[in-house]
């Protein structure tokens, strides 16, 4: 005779949720653009659509990174408030929603430069005298400012020349031997403390005309 299939009661109840265990692809074409105190950041969107965001990793060494220094949900970062002169590594990684994380991108460096030139110095006066010429004008307000430089000139619109050695730490400079009778036409310059200065446009001119006072 044909048997009859006998069941079982039925087991302990258990649940499985699946899991992504997969990271996202590395970000790709990280690049750095150096500023004044800053670098910008940009790589290349992930291609992985359950990406939510991105976590930026800095070092002053390369090769070493700590922990992440921002999680930013598109793909550029501005990184602010570094010091000028020194050099930057940053690496990104992406995540996803478990979240899982990628391995980290290529690196890149930056150096952040101040190349913002200071003010054009304001106030120049010109004051003849005999044999010489004596130049004062205002402060520059920047604090990064190292000092100024004076220009010469025998003619209003051109050929005006350095005429300083060392840059002048202070508002003010005497020209002397000059020749009595001649005019002498004058404009002074700022320039500040980066590696590679930056000078300033020239201030407006001014003239003296010098005599022979004795």
């Amino acid at each position: 005779f044909d048997e009859v299939p006998n069941m079982s009661s039925a087991s302990d109840q258990d649940s499985a949720t699946p899991v992504d265990t997969v990271a996202p692809a590395a970000p790709a074409n990280l690049s750095a653009t150096a500023g004044d105190e800053e670098i910008v950041l940009n790589w290349d969107d992930s291609g992985d659509d359950d990406v939510v965001d991105y976590r930026i990793y800095r070092s002053t060494t390369s090769g070493s990174y700590g922990a992440a220094i921002a999680t930013v949900a598109t793909s550029d970062y501005t990184d602010e408030g570094l010091a000028n002169g020194t050099t930057y590594y940053y690496k990104v990684t992406a995540r996803d929603e478990v979240p899982n994380e990628s391995a980290m991108s290529g690196e890149v460096t930056g150096t952040p430069v101040d190349s913002l030139a200071p003010a054009a110095p304001t106030g120049l006066i010109a004051t003849a005298e005999n044999g010489q010429v004596v130049l004062d004008w205002n402060d520059n307000a920047e604090s990064d400012l190292a000092g100024y430089n004076v220009y010469r000139s025998l003619s209003a619109g051109s050929g005006y020349a350095k005429i300083n050695g060392s840059v002048l730490t202070s508002s003010g400079y005497t020209d002397p031997g000059r020749t009595n009778g001649t005019t002498y036409y004058y404009k002074v310059s700022a320039v500040d403390t980066e590696s590679t200065p930056n000078e300033s446009a020239q201030s407006a001119y001014v003239s003296a005309t010098v005599l022979d006072t004795i």
